[in-house]
């Protein structure tokens, strides 16, 4: 059985090894685990809550959860939940319930990936973490906000783990280096903690790969090829694409372009982002250049034909136009003004003059049959009177639409709005 345990662990990875034993070795995530901080406090005294440590890959929530399963004197469980279905769940949770009400000891259940259980598996849970007979900690790289419902979120703590910084991650290689007596210098450390994108694993595991490997001298077409962390579905999606869409707005090209890339280098849909561009196109620019859309659209068309690399040319091209163009928010803010009027007065009449009669209607003037093709009518009810709904800028082209819009307000009998 020794020889078994022995070729185990010498085919466990470098990372799951060198997990810190004890919280003194943990580093990172001092902003919940300082002396002091009330998940320190009940993590060395064993006197757990319901918790859900929520962030990226690598940044130190599997790790506190083992320091966490070697300090407890409760019962432990560790589940996937990528792996556990409700039916092997249930069995376990009122066993937890039994035990509780026989014995007063809680069980601790581990729950990772806890944002691949649906609602009715997390409400599983609920009576549970409820009567107090189950402390469940869960994991999850995705913003609870969208992966857990409000029902289990209300019962428990939620702990934000953050990437790591490099200096940490340099701390983490300098105390594995240690331990295994690898004898790297510093300046090759800092190498691979500067390439990790903050993930503690990927700096283990290039770490271990270069060990095992032998490798000497130049490390940087090794490290070249680390992909960044990226869920689609998770904040840093959002978050991406938002500051994106933001700083197309704000005009600045070069912002725009670093945003692009970094989606691109992420593997987000290069289509994903043409949608967000064409909405852009018309939220924030407008009829202030009414060539944004058909310029974006064409170049979409162009990209649905050459794809990626070259396709690269066509979301560059969308970013910077868009961003050059000049900006109004008039169409959003005309949108916003018409619901209101909408929901003010959803039930009004069509006018007398604008209904459909077999051999037409007598009160209805054709605009073509006047000068310059329009009369004055009143085409909204008598009610709603004549409000200004778009109110173009003087930005672009609508500072030549806002000079025919007045003319022509002014034949329809619209008020016209001062300056």
């Amino acid at each position: 059985m020794n020889l078994f345990n022995q070729i185990r662990e010498e085919k466990e990875p470098l990372a799951y090894k060198m997990n810190p034993k004890d919280l003194s070795e943990f580093i990172g995530q001092v902003h919940i685990l300082t002396i002091g901080n009330p998940l320190y406090i009940a993590i060395s005294e064993d006197n757990l809550y319901s918790s859900i440590f929520y962030g990226p890959p690598g940044s130190g929530k599997t790790s506190l959860v083992r320091i966490i399963k070697s300090k407890t004197k409760l019962k432990y469980h560790h589940l996937n939940a990528a792996i556990t279905n409700l039916p092997e769940l249930k069995p376990l949770l009122n066993a937890s319930s039994k035990q509780f009400r026989d014995t007063g000891i809680q069980t601790i259940i581990f729950m990772d990936e806890i944002h691949r259980f649906n609602k009715m598996q997390q409400d599983a849970f609920l009576p549970h973490i409820e009567n107090g007979s189950v402390i469940l900690i869960g994991t999850t790289t995705e913003n609870p906000s969208y992966s857990l419902n409000n029902a289990l979120i209300s019962r428990i703590k939620l702990y934000r783990f953050f990437t790591l910084k490099e200096n940490e991650i340099l701390e983490i290689l300098k105390q594995i280096n240690r331990k295994i007596s690898s004898g790297f210098d510093t300046k090759l450390l800092r190498k691979i903690a500067n390439n990790s994108n903050g993930d503690a694993r990927i700096a283990i595991s290039y770490l271990e790969f270069i060990i095992n490997n032998n490798i000497k001298g130049n490390i940087d077409d090794l490290l070249k090829n680390i992909i960044p962390y990226y869920s689609k579905k998770g904040a840093e999606h959002y978050n991406t694409i938002s500051v994106l869409i933001k700083s197309i707005r704000g005009s600045d090209i070069d912002a725009s372009l670093y945003w692009l890339f970094r989606l691109l280098k992420y593997g987000e849909d290069p289509i994903f982002i043409f949608r967000r561009l064409l909405i852009f196109a018309s939220e924030d620019i407008g009829n202030a250049d009414p060539d944004a859309i058909k310029t974006v659209t064409a170049l979409l068309n162009a990209f649905e034909h050459i794809g990626i690399p070259e396709g690269e040319y066509f979301l560059a091209h969308s970013v910077v136009y868009l961003a050059s163009a000049p900006k109004s928010n008039s169409i959003a803010n005309s949108i916003r003004k018409t619901k209101e009027l909408i929901e003010k007065y959803p039930n009004t009449r069509v006018p007398k003059r604008f209904i459909n009669y077999k051999d037409g209607n007598p009160l209805y003037k054709y605009p073509h049959n006047y000068k310059g093709h329009i009369i004055k009518q009143d085409y909204l009810p008598k009610e709603i009177g004549k409000p200004i709904l778009y109110n173009p800028s003087n930005s672009g082209f609508e500072k030549i639409l806002k000079e025919r819009i007045k003319k022509i307000r002014s034949i329809l009998g619209y008020p016209i709005p001062e300056e």
